[in-house]
């Protein structure tokens, strides 16, 4: 993923789960349970109360929110070491966001009960979960301004894909293939985009060259002209 341009984004970061110590992460797995999730199952509600997180062993989520309009808004997609639902554990409020399973997934879900005693016994575990909430509140308020500002669905589109090739990316020998499986509409809805528009935009990075798209699946083929793409006040060449 080196080379990839360095991320200026907000809210990069390590997986929680993965960021923790081994024996801090056995000792939290041996407070929940796991749980596995088929794809499109519904694995948090948004308005349900905080009875629990979740964290993700395995597969990929989208976290689905509600707009002013009252349509789903795909706000972004998580996976393996991520935790969700901490939210509104930390704060006692109703959830904020719907999480939906985009592949089967294996979960551990923790109580909030138990969680909270987890964090009291461990203060950097607790300090690193609220420095990723807070990243993710940096993050969707970027993502806000960013996909729904005047700048083209192109831009839009690419600073997308970027920043889900440096969080989930894997390289192989054609390019860096994007781990989420996406699909035109919630690719769409993330960028505050049609689904027309976001394939006209692919098909514009597949001519250049620069994406190869297969059902549900992006691979970046070349990473210098996201350097320039991605950058405010520029877009992807027509």
């Amino acid at each position: 993923m080196s080379a990839f341009p360095p991320s200026d984004a907000v809210g990069a970061n390590t997986p929680f789960f993965s960021a923790i110590p081994p024996s801090e992460r056995a000792e939290l797995r041996a407070l929940g349970d796991v749980r596995p999730y088929a794809a499109r199952q519904t694995v948090l509600r948004v308005a349900d109360p905080g009875v629990s997180a979740v964290v993700l062993l395995s597969g990929y989520v989208k976290i689905v929110g509600i707009s002013v309009a009252g349509a789903e808004a795909v706000l972004d997609f998580l996976g393996p070491g991520d935790i969700v639902g901490e939210f509104a554990v930390l704060d006692g409020r109703p959830r904020s966001a719907s999480v939906v399973a985009l592949t089967p997934l294996s979960a551990l879900v923790v109580p909030a009960p138990a969680l909270r005693a987890f964090l009291d016994r461990h203060p950097r575990t607790a300090a690193l979960l609220h420095r990723t909430v807070l990243a993710r509140v940096r993050q969707a308020n970027h993502n806000r301004t960013e996909h729904t500002g005047v700048a083209r669905v192109e831009r839009r589109l690419t600073r997308l894909l970027l920043d889900l090739a440096r969080r989930f990316g894997r390289q192989e020998r054609a390019g860096v293939v994007i781990g989420v499986p996406l699909s035109q509409e919630d690719v769409a809805s993330c960028v505050a985009a049609s689904r027309e528009q976001v394939i006209r935009a692919l098909r514009v990075l597949r001519r250049d060259g620069v994406v190869a798209v297969r059902r549900r699946e992006i691979t970046l083929l070349r990473p210098e002209p996201f350097a320039g793409w991605a950058a405010p006040g520029t877009s992807a060449k027509e």
